[in-house]
């Protein structure tokens, strides 16, 4: 199974950073999907890759963005 990582993120508390911060995740490759959430969070991704070196890559690549001030990140186990 591939490894894969939900990402929770934080944008600044305007509605417009907000969608910045989706479209911004959103583009980041290996993304499969991203959506706004409503509670501590603003948003959610699932990212999917063929190594785990490849996940680590994508999800700094989140938490660089401008347009996102924190992460939360948990990898998918098999259990």
């Amino acid at each position: 199974m591939a490894p894969t990582a939900y990402v929770l993120y934080n944008a600044d508390a305007t509605k417009k950073a907000q969608k910045g911060a989706l479209e911004a995740v959103r583009n980041v490759q290996g993304v499969e999907y991203a959506h706004p959430t409503d509670g501590v969070y603003d948003g959610i991704a699932k990212i999917t890759e063929n190594t785990m070196d490849k996940l680590k890559e994508r999800t700094a690549a989140v938490r660089r963005l401008d347009t996102v001030s924190t992460t939360l990140t948990m990898i998918k186990i098999e259990g």
